[in-house]
């Protein structure tokens, strides 16, 4: 179907497509109600190296800044450490067990020398966004004590965890209204249409077989008027062919009757002509004459 077509289909169907449309727009307006939305709680932890040192010369312990010691305390070996603990399957368990979680993303920030980490909670509830971030922060703060003091570490060497960004309210993200509106609306246009060009193929059915239906009307009384034709044609000749016959009769009874008459003359002739035939004398033309009062002519003057 071309584009003529449609355009066509839709100008003439247009109160089908301003309805489809209409209920489209209803249909996008009740999507924030109907739908709910995404939130988003960002944050970041910190790994810093130990407040003091011991002075390898003189045994004694010193106070340092730990943030001028960034990546010289193994401060990204420990972070790698606590995300493969935050990724482990119980854990995930444990974050995924709310409903409105959503996912949860824990990784090291490349601009931090692999001192800072990255958490990122997605919810479909606010507060469940912010209590997953701070399940999250919890555990890696006990996950980094825990694993030191195992290993025996003196608690002045010790690397410790502090929060860094927390947010106050989750950032509520507007993409998955906003993906179903653009979905509804666009589904919307396609259906109104979809609804024009099938009333207009309707319609056009329907005109097919009127006229078809037409066209068997027209082909029927044709048909009759050309048997009435050829009824009155027949009739026509069969009358002209009557009258021939009639006039074929009349003339060979009149030829008939004058060939008798001819006949008749004949006979009289021969009769005729027998008695001449036969050397009777035939009678005086005086007989022959009829009586008309007058004296026949002398043959001589008289005196």
């Amino acid at each position: 179907m071309d584009l003529k077509r449609v355009l066509n289909a839709m100008r003439r169907y247009w109160f089908a497509v301003v309805g489809v449309l209409i209920l489209t727009a209803v249909a996008v307006a009740l999507v924030p109600r109907n739908i709910a939305a995404d939130y988003e709680a960002q944050g970041s932890v910190i790994i810093l190296s130990p407040s003091t040192v011991e002075d390898s010369s003189t045994g004694e312990v010193v106070g340092v800044n730990p943030w001028s010691r960034f990546g010289s305390s193994g401060e990204g070996v420990a972070a790698t450490a606590v995300i493969e603990v935050l990724q482990s399957g119980p854990f995930e368990a444990q974050i995924m067990d709310d409903p409105a979680i959503d996912e949860y993303i824990v990784e090291i920030n490349p601009g931090s020398n692999g001192a800072i980490i990255d958490i990122t909670v997605r919810a479909t509830d606010p507060d469940a966004a912010l209590e997953a971030f701070d399940q999250i922060v919890e555990r890696i703060i006990f996950e980094l004590g825990a694993r030191q003091e195992a290993a025996g570490a003196p608690e002045a060497t010790r690397l410790s965890a502090e929060v860094l960004t927390r947010p106050e309210e989750p950032t509520e993200l507007l993409g998955s209204r906003s993906r179903a509106m653009l979905a509804l609306g666009v589904l919307g246009l396609l259906a109104s249409v979809a609804v024009a060009v099938g009333l207009d193929a309707l319609r056009g059915g329907s005109d097919r077989a009127a006229k078809r239906d037409a066209g068997s009307g027209d082909e029927a009384v044709a048909g009759g008027e050309v048997a009435e034709g050829t009824a009155v044609a027949e009739g026509s000749a069969a009358t002209e062919g009557s009258a021939v016959t009639e006039g074929t009769a009349n003339g060979t009874a009149h030829g008939c009757a004058a060939v008798d008459e001819s006949n008749g003359d004949d006979s009289t002739g021969e009769e005729s002509a027998g008695d001449e035939s036969t050397g009777e004398p035939g009678p005086d033309r005086d007989e022959l004459a009829p009586a008309t009062g007058s004296s026949p002519r002398s043959g001589g003057r008289g005196g």
